[in-house]
């Protein structure tokens, strides 16, 4: 049990601090979309709209974190169950 536990907390820490690296370095490592020569830009600003109402939040980051923190134990909880239901199977196709 406490094996399963270990397990499923490591896994989900390392794909909560992938998803953090990829959306912090994305931005760092994508590439700039070349314009056409006689394109114009209206506005350089993008917004990303998180909650209905009055907040609007300008970064990434700032959009993604309210789902993050309600992500976590959701990821922990299926990965949890996706380790005892693979458990279980091998131990039935191993009788």
């Amino acid at each position: 049990m406490k094996k399963r536990l270990i397990w499923t907390l490591g896994v989900t820490c390392l794909l909560h601090l992938g998803f953090i690296l990829y959306l912090t370095l994305q931005s760092a490592v994508a590439p700039e979309t070349e314009l056409p020569t006689n394109a114009t830009v209206l506005s350089e600003e993008t917004s990303f709209t998180g909650h209905v109402g009055q907040e609007t939040v300008h970064t990434q980051i700032d959009f993604v974190k309210p789902l993050f923190l309600i992500s976590i134990p959701l990821t922990f909880t299926v990965v949890y169950l996706f380790l005892v239901l693979l458990l279980r199977l091998m131990r039935i196709r191993s009788r």
